[in-house]
């Protein structure tokens, strides 16, 4: 199983059901260039680490398979991943509806 399909399946799993389509698309094209992990105990933020993380110089939002700008396009009714450097690593993290509400 490549790196592609662990941190995809890490976010099914965790969830029980499918992550949305565009940012599947999205991590499908980015988890090896952005060499991307996950951390099965932590794969989810909510909207206040999003808030607070946003404005890391090494942290970005996707959210519909494109890069979302906090505080332009960020839509709180919409799931999301931070992708977050710490140390060495990528991390991505998922945040979803259901969870801002």
């Amino acid at each position: 199983m490549n790196q592609t399909v662990r941190v995809i399946n890490a976010f099914d799993d965790a969830r029980s059901e499918s992550i949305e389509y565009w940012n599947r698309f999205w991590l499908r094209g980015n988890v090896e260039r952005y060499n991307l992990v996950v951390c099965i105990e932590d794969l989810f933020v909510d909207y206040d680490d999003i808030q607070d993380y946003h404005k890391e110089s090494e942290c970005f939002i996707i959210q519909d398979g494109s890069e979302t700008d906090f505080e332009n396009g960020f839509d709180r009714e919409k799931e999301a991943l931070l992708i977050r450097r710490i140390g060495k690593y990528n991390y991505a993290f998922l945040c979803s509806p259901e969870w801002l509400k």
